[in-house]
């Protein structure tokens, strides 16, 4: 094993001293670092595994904000001066949690999708008018997450240039590295609250998510009238 001149050696735990001076006294001569830890070889080689499979994870770049709702990640997206930022920050300021702004990294590990911000605009939003707001300073640490699943996409629409579902029943879906996550599309016009239409329409995804199906609930309705 040492000859193989690996970065690092980590020993779960079980190894009795006569095996540790064995391994101290070659990992000496090969001038490799060397990890006793207390814990079971499993638990090691899984959480070792999620952090390779995290850095190695391909990524892509997504204008747009990520927050988290009810314990939801989800994704806003939608043209330049929509309304992402000042969106995020009415849902920060209803309690919910801020993990990026502008720019979202995104990897995906199997058929999970992880999305959290740049480093050199971490904790920051920026929102016309105000220039850039520190959410961490402002709002404290419970406003912030580092990273988080991305469950749902929201897309922001112009009411005026899209021909919307009024019912609810059609699936769209947004399409990243060769995956795809569900999307919602909200339409926009002036004298809405686009904050308040975020948190219903997570709150139907969840719905949904535990079989509440209110499309489905006024077709039986009409078929028993």
């Amino acid at each position: 094993i040492f000859k193989q001149k690996p970065p690092l050696v980590i020993c779960s735990n079980g190894v009795n001293q006569k095996n540790k001076d064995l391994i101290f006294k070659w990992a000496n001569e090969f001038e490799t670092p060397v990890v006793f830890v207390d814990t079971k070889l499993s638990f090691i080689t899984t959480t070792v595994g999620i952090y390779i499979a995290e850095h190695f994870a391909p990524e892509d770049f997504v204008h747009g904000s990520l927050v988290i709702i009810n314990g939801i990640g989800v994704l806003i997206v939608g043209p330049s001066g929509i309304g992402k930022s000042e969106a995020v920050i009415e849902l920060i300021q209803r309690g919910h949690m801020f993990v990026s702004d502008d720019s979202v990294i995104i990897k995906r590990i199997g058929n999970h999708f992880i999305g959290q911000s740049p480093k050199i605009t971490k904790n920051i939003l920026e929102a016309r008018g105000l220039g850039l707001i520190d959410i961490k300073t402002i709002y404290g640490e419970k406003s912030i997450k580092d990273k988080t699943n991305i469950d749902l996409v929201i897309e922001l629409k112009k009411d005026d240039q899209y021909n919307f579902d009024r019912l609810g029943n059609e699936n769209y879906f947004y399409n990243i590295l060769d995956g795809k996550i569900k999307k919602i599309l909200i339409p926009v016009r002036l004298g809405r609250n686009t904050a308040s239409l975020i948190e219903v329409a997570t709150s139907l995804f969840i719905s949904k998510n535990e079989g509440v199906d209110t499309f489905k609930e006024i077709q039986e309705r009409i078929r028993n009238d």
